[in-house]
């Protein structure tokens, strides 16, 4: 069984953003520029601080390998019973994206790696104010949830 647990961490271009903005900055206050572009250097070191601590794109579970991008859907709470025979691998069912609808109280989640051969999959149920686990995380190969991604 896997962990359920997807932590948001920094990407490669994450990084290499908050990186850049500081060095520039640093660069901007240490070369003889003037007041105006030092204090601006100042700036873009704030800034690259705060993109370092809050801008995490990408995901990473404890015991899989590898960085992951995550999709979400919401779906009607109808549709639960199909939902869950899919991703348990029931002949007949599929996967489809929803269709816009006004009752959206569970989210599955697909979190996927371009360089692998499978995604992991989970539903959420909307109980006020968060969305709560309905089922465990399912491994399923790529192709088979195509018209997700």
């Amino acid at each position: 069984m896997i962990n359920s647990e997807f932590v948001k961490v920094h990407s490669l271009m994450d990084t290499f953003i908050y990186v850049a903005l500081i060095i520039a900055g640093v660069l901007m206050i240490l070369l003889p520029f003037g007041q105006v572009i030092a204090v601006f250097g100042c700036f873009l070191i704030v800034s690259g601080i705060v993109v370092a601590l809050i801008n995490k794109t990408e995901y990473k579970n404890l015991q899989l390998k590898g960085h992951f991008k995550k999709l979400e859907y919401y779906y009607p709470l109808k549709k639960k019973s199909e939902i869950v025979g899919a991703l348990m691998g029931e002949p007949g069912m599929m996967l489809f994206p929803p269709d816009n609808d006004n009752e959206d109280v569970l989210r599955l989640d697909v979190y996927y790696a371009k360089s692998g051969d499978k995604a992991y999959l989970q539903l959420f149920k909307y109980v006020p104010y968060v969305y709560e686990p309905a089922s465990i995380v399912y491994e399923v190969d790529k192709e088979s949830i195509q018209q997700l991604l």
